[in-house]
């Protein structure tokens, strides 16, 4: 076997330049999530913060469609959501005054007591607390981070290895 410079192809340097990166990348992204504070804003809350003439609020509407309201609902649709309003407002006006145990069995509101009694035991409960090391570093998410670079680290060599042994052959013949 002659003594020649062992070259890579360009497409396993990019693939093991790309697996390196990408090594590289899950191990700051997991530590910067593991330290992002809760009240954070995410990406989306930051593009949204940025780009305000792209995102519309319910207030907005007036303002980007200049239509009034009728315009956009049938005689009839509005005739029927008037007697629907209509209605609702007299059941209301029926229910005034009475307790809520005239249209609730004795068994719902023994059910809607027991699920008030139990959600207010959950929240007595103490709420456990995560504290971080005084270094700021999270090893579990560092470890995580490693184990996965020296995967794509071993992915990388593997595919030197098969494309070294692929010219080796490729020479041979």
């Amino acid at each position: 076997m002659n003594s020649k410079q062992f070259t890579l192809s360009p497409l396993v340097r990019l693939v093991s330049l790309a697996l390196v990166i990408a090594a590289l990348g899950v191990a700051f992204v997991g530590q910067a999530a593991a330290t992002s504070s809760p009240n954070s804003p995410d990406l989306v809350e930051r593009w949204v913060q940025s780009h305000p003439s792209y995102v519309l609020a319910p207030d907005d509407l007036d303002r980007v469609i200049q239509k009034p309201a009728a315009s956009f609902y049938t005689p009839e649709g509005l005739y029927a959501d008037g007697l629907r309003a209509q209605g609702i407002a007299e059941v209301y006006q029926r229910l005034q005054g009475r307790p809520a145990s005239s249209f609730y069995t004795p068994q719902a509101l023994k059910a809607a007591g027991m699920r008030l009694d139990a959600m207010a035991q959950v929240y007595k409960q103490p709420q456990s607390k995560t504290t971080s090391s005084g270094s700021g570093f999270d090893w579990s998410d560092g470890g995580i981070g490693a184990a996965t670079g020296l995967a794509l680290v071993l992915c990388s060599a593997g595919l030197i290895l098969i494309a070294r042994r692929n010219r080796d052959e490729h020479l041979a013949v």
